[in-house]
């Protein structure tokens, strides 16, 4: 536990020293991200929270002098996200909430804007959106929470029609389906089907919205499930998308973004928190059973620390499921997972920051392990 702590205290130094060379302001790839970080380890160790704060005035003078990125993963949508969150969980007071009405007023625009254009990403476009307002809805006023609803019911239009092309895609030439920004259906967590199966299960606790959400996750959810491979294809149970040629295949990364722990996950955690489907919960836990058989660099295709695709996102994964299982599968995953990053984590000036890729996320994590007590930041990732 010695080591934890030290490399939490330079996971620390190092963000407090740099944080000023980061550009972008958001909660996965940004500012806020480390903010998240710097506030939880203020509390664990019950100390000031200068860092954090100082974090949080250099993103409100970047918006101030014209930043407009607006993106949950990298920008202001984001930012909202965090401060909304640090408001929640108590780690800053109510009277930071100046700056969320004008960000709810954005995150409005950039919402529609989104479903114009196609764009129902989690990371850069409706998805993280309608997560934040989601979120928001409860310190919402009557005429807003009005104009969220409206949102949520355009979102969910939307992925009606979307429904329907990914069914036609790879039989209809002239259907163009845009996930990772291309031309492709794709199946994981971070740009996939799997994103769109969770924010449909997390609008299903809107009264107004409970039956029709759910029904259309369910329909995303068994579609998701034609491509489920038992069957030895290649190293994982699912690929990471179809091409337009109709091509999938099975070598995805055992990663948070787009393979197996996530979706195998994704399926564990909405059956538990919202749709209560036995047979959905059944089937993540068998496709966690099978990702935590891989632990070879051919199986798993892992070579980084970080949360998105490295080891600190396998162990991260496997300890939240230990956490709702109890079985002890996961948690001998999860611990070769933790060891395999520690042994490789060094607090480098080529280490990214970030909560997806760098050193927040890890620290977040190994908080958790410290402390021996499940935080709440992977909201932020539709892990919790």
């Amino acid at each position: 536990m010695r080591l934890i702590e030290e490399k939490i205290h330079l996971i620390n130094e190092k963000i407090t020293s740099d944080f000023k060379t980061i550009s972008d302001v958001g909660a996965l790839n940004g500012l806020g991200g480390l903010a998240l970080f710097t506030f939880h380890y203020s509390k664990a160790f019950n100390v000031e929270d200068k860092t954090g704060r100082l974090i949080l005035e250099n993103c409100i003078e970047k918006i101030n002098d014209g930043y407009d990125n607006p993106t949950y993963c990298n920008g202001i949508i984001g930012l909202g996200w965090v401060l909304n969150y640090l408001i929640k969980e108590k780690l800053i007071n109510e009277s930071n909430n100046e700056i969320l009405p004008d960000i709810d007023k954005y995150a409005y625009y950039c919402l529609q804007e989104s479903i114009k254009e196609n764009n129902f990403d989690f990371l850069h476009g409706a998805i993280g959106y309608a997560n934040y307002l989601i979120e928001r809805l409860e310190n919402s006023t009557d005429s807003n929470r009005e104009v969220i609803e409206q949102l949520l019911f355009l979102l969910i239009e939307y992925f009606e029609t979307l429904f329907n092309n990914i069914q036609l895609f790879s039989r209809d030439p002239k259907v163009i389906v845009k996930m990772s920004f291309e031309n492709k259906v794709v199946f994981g967590l971070a740009h996939g089907i799997s994103s769109i199966i969770f924010i449909l299960n997390k609008i299903s606790k809107i009264p107004s919205f409970n039956k029709k959400s759910i029904l259309l996750a369910i329909q995303y959810t068994d579609h998701l499930l034609k491509y489920y491979s038992p069957e030895k294809k290649g190293i994982s149970l699912f690929p990471n998308y179809e091409d337009v040629e109709g091509v999938v295949k099975y070598c995805s990364a055992l990663s948070w973004c787009s393979g197996d722990l996530g979706i195998g996950f994704n399926l564990l955690n909405t059956s538990v928190r919202y749709n209560h489907n036995d047979n959905y919960k059944k089937l993540g836990i068998q496709i966690l059973k099978h990702a935590a058989e891989r632990q070879t660099l051919e199986d798993t295709l892992l070579q980084s620390t970080g949360i998105c695709h490295g080891y600190f996102g396998a162990y991260k994964i496997f300890s939240n499921t230990y956490k709702i299982t109890n079985d002890s599968d996961f948690d001998t995953a999860s611990k070769y997972w933790l060891n395999k990053g520690l042994e490789n984590l060094e607090i480098s000036t080529k280490l990214d920051l970030s909560i997806l890729y760098g050193l927040s996320g890890i620290g977040l994590t190994l908080l958790e392990v410290f402390k021996s007590q499940q935080l709440n930041w992977d909201k932020s990732l539709f892990l919790h």
